[in-house]
């Protein structure tokens, strides 16, 4: 066995005739470019130029090189030439006197020149912004015969008239860049301007006959003037805002090796759809012809292809069995695996192989252990888990989603409250009809009032008859299914509820399409209070390190942690892999580790070909402390009592008569030795140094109740979320403060 060495290989290869690609945020090899944003023209001679380098690149480059690129964002300037053209249907002015039959049309020139963000969104498109100035500049002008007083005789002749217009408009322009073919770019935008310049200039002067002829007025006398209705100043009544639409052609031309600097020659055409003025026919168009110079945050390697070299006999390729060589530095590995054929020679390309690579690391208080043992520790508790009194509903919907657990009348006599025990937090509440249900069966004369909202917006504005049909569905659910007598419901409707969430985002709107239960027996909706056992993991967080090497992107990740067959966490997407993945083991206690043996985990990607990649097994030792083994060893232990708040509203630290129960109940649980850990939570709207401090201010209002010099609290705000805030419901019970309460004991 013996390594062959293919560093000869390398001298041989020329680069690729296409350039860099630069869209999207992902790292791809492609044979075909990718363009940038925005190149415009100056005059014909560059177009000739730039239709001579779309069919004839000046660059030289081999098949046999590709490019790895990680793209980004692209900002610049530009200026343009702009040759203008009114087109109109006018007389005069508004209280301007002139008396021009029509003018009609009108040219003049200008200079344009603004700022350019580019922003890519796939390989070959791209949006960007550009805040510009452009001059509109025209001269628009009409002739008319007319009679002329020459030594006192009136002739034939002819006079014109002249309306010069300087125009100037600032303007903000979102647009579209999309990749056509090489480095060519096709572009378009919406010119949303501002008219700061609007001044005018007009005459009527004799041109017929040249130097000699004065104006005879209406009754017939000579006025000895050449020159008549002088007028200058601001165009009245103009439309300050004008609107306008832009398209055309652009090309990337490197000015560096990197390629971060970047030339662009473009044309473009300006069409307004917007009259100057009120109530008068004229607009201002404009072909425009200028360079783009960007700069250009986006990154790139060349890759080549390893072909071997076909010379002598003494020269050739050979390849063995269970060997791989790494070529090239550390930013761009390609790696080998090859079988041996004896004397026979390897001339197809050597395929680069992909690999994935994943540790994992302990993660408490912020500090990482690159040896970590997940421990598992049981401890007697007691949980207090608030019931979300709210039911949501799809937009323009009254079905009851799927998630909401729904029994047939032979299961209502087997429910209990109870066997909810070891459901999470999330599990329990989609079991809120169920629970509300029971409760109303055991306290045989309390009511409840169901409430149905909307959203008060789009198809739902007003719509008090979708209100009634969600609260309705509630109804017939337990009525029809749990018995409950229809006199002990009652229905109400309204449109957004009496204490909205925020009606300016989509969170806020899709909270507000829900069903209130509200009761006067305060045991309908008290919280589910268990006494069970508490898993806690220490580290509290798995940190994963991912990476990958791969010739082609990535389009799909995975990430699985198993114990003993068992499937405990699973992260996926189809995206980039990111560079690190917390898993928070304490969250879900039915995917905590329950034995005595290693967690087996590994990363796994698809790249754009669809072949999957797999790092293979990697093992992170657990150990299992249950209270068996604390009571057989006579260990001190603690009792860790959890208790929720969940009846925060929106935005509010406001502490309910509810919550005041929850923190009297909490109290009467606790020692004189019990420590108190009070963590206040928001969800993910709004502003996030806001949530912080509501987040404070929930967890202080808990503390002044608790009346104990052992109470430490902490605020996390939405920095770390306990619920998955695509949910209504897991928003909501992101509005909490959690107390944690330990009592130490011994056996």
């Amino acid at each position: 066995m013996r390594k062959k060495n293919y560093n000869k290989l390398q001298n041989t290869l020329e680069p690729h005739p296409n350039p860099l690609q630069r869209r999207g945020n992902k790292n791809v090899f492609t044979p075909s470019p990718l363009e940038r944003v925005g190149v415009r023209f100056f005059d014909y001679k560059v177009i000739i130029f730039i239709l001579t380098c779309a069919l004839f690149p000046i660059n030289s480059y081999s098949a046999d090189s590709f490019e790895k690129v990680i793209l980004g964002t692209g900002y610049g300037g530009y200026v343009n030439y702009n040759l203008n053209s009114h087109i109109a249907n006018f007389q005069r002015l508004p209280g301007i006197p002139n008396c021009c039959p029509d003018f009609k049309t009108g040219d003049g020139t200008g200079l344009t020149f603004g700022f350019v963000f580019d922003y890519p969104i796939f390989t070959n498109f791209s949006v960007n912004a550009k805040l510009e100035y452009s001059g509109l500049n025209g001269l628009l002008s009409a002739i008319e015969p007319t009679k002329v007083a020459i030594d006192s005789m009136a002739v034939d002749g002819e006079f014109s008239h002249t309306m010069d217009a300087k125009l100037a408009l600032i303007s903000i322009k979102p647009g579209i860049s999309f990749n056509i073919f090489d480095k060519l770019h096709i572009n378009a935008a919406i010119n949303i301007g501002y008219l700061l310049t609007k001044n005018y200039t007009q005459e009527e002067k004799i041109t017929q006959p040249i130097n000699s002829g004065t104006f005879i007025d209406s009754n017939g006398k000579d006025t000895k003037l050449r020159v008549q209705h002088q007028s200058t100043g601001t165009i009245p009544e103009v439309n300050p805002l004008i609107l306008g639409v832009e398209g055309g052609l652009s090309y990337e031309l490197p000015l560096n090796a990197s390629k971060s600097m970047l030339l662009y020659p473009e044309i473009n055409y300006y069409y307004s759809l917007t009259n100057i003025v009120n109530n008068l026919s004229w607009k201002a168009n404009s072909l425009k012809f200028g360079l783009c110079l960007m700069y250009s945050t986006s990154k790139y390697t060349e890759i080549k292809q390893i072909i071997p070299q076909k010379e002598d006999e003494n020269d050739k390729i050979f390849a063995f069995d269970e060997e791989y060589e790494i070529i090239g530095n550390s930013d761009n590995i390609i790696y080998g695996t090859y079988n041996r054929k004896d004397n026979e020679f390897i001339d197809n390309t050597i395929e680069a192989a992909s690999q994935a690579y994943i540790r994992a690391v302990g993660v408490d208080d912020n500090i990482e252990d690159n040896k970590a043992t997940l421990r598992v520790e049981e401890f007697l508790s007691n949980n207090l888990r608030p019931l979300l009194n709210y039911v949501f509903f799809e937009k323009n919907s009254s079905e009851l989603q799927s998630k909401y657990i729904k029994l047939n009348n032979d299961e209502t006599n087997g429910f209990s409250v109870d066997k909810l025990s070891k459901s999470g937090t999330l599990a329990t509440y989609y079991n809120v009809l169920n629970i509300v249900a029971k409760r109303m069966k055991d306290f045989p004369n309390s009511k409840i009032t169901v409430t149905g909202c909307n959203s008060d917006n789009d198809k739902e504005k007003g719509n008090k008859e979708l209100s009634k049909k969600r609260a309705e569905i509630i109804f017939d659910y337990l009525t029809s299914v749990w018995n409950i007598e229809k006199s002990r419901i009652n229905i109400q409707t309204r449109n957004l509820p009496e204490t909205p969430s925020n009606i300016k985002v989509p969170d806020g709107v899709e909270e507000n399409r829900r069903v209130e239960i509200s009761s006067d027996t305060y045991e309908i909706l008290e919280p589910v209070y268990t006494k069970d056992t508490l898993l806690k993991a220490s580290p509290p967080i798995i940190r994963f390190y991912n990476a990958a090497k791969t010739e082609s992107a990535i389009k799909k990740w995975r990430i699985t942690a198993e114990q003993g067959g068992k499937i405990l966490e699973v992260f996926e997407k189809e995206d980039t892999l990111p560079r690190i993945v917390d898993w928070k083991i304490d969250r879900n206690k039915d995917k905590m580790p329950r034995f005595e043996s290693d967690i087996k985990y590994k990363l796994e990607f698809w790249d754009s070909y669809g072949k999957l990649i797999s790092s293979g097994d990697k093992a992170l030792p657990t150990e299992q402390v249950t209270i068996r083994k604390k009571k057989a060893n006579r260990q001190g232990d603690k009792i860790v009592d959890k208790y929720s708040l969940i009846l925060f509203q929106f935005n509010s630290s406001e502490l309910s008569s509810a919550n005041q129960k929850i923190c009297d109940f909490i109290k009467s649980k606790s020692q004189a030795s019990s420590k108190f850990n009070v963590t206040g939570y928001t969800d993910r709207v709004g502003d996030q140094q806001k949530n912080l401090q509501l987040s404070e201010d929930r967890a202080k209002a808990v503390k002044n109740l608790m009346n104990s010099k052992n109470v430490y609290i902490n605020y996390l705000g939405g920095s770390d979320l306990l619920y998955d805030n695509d949910l209504p419901e897991g928003r909501f019970y992101c509005r909490t403060v959690e107390v944690e309460v330990e009592t130490p004991i011994k056996w």
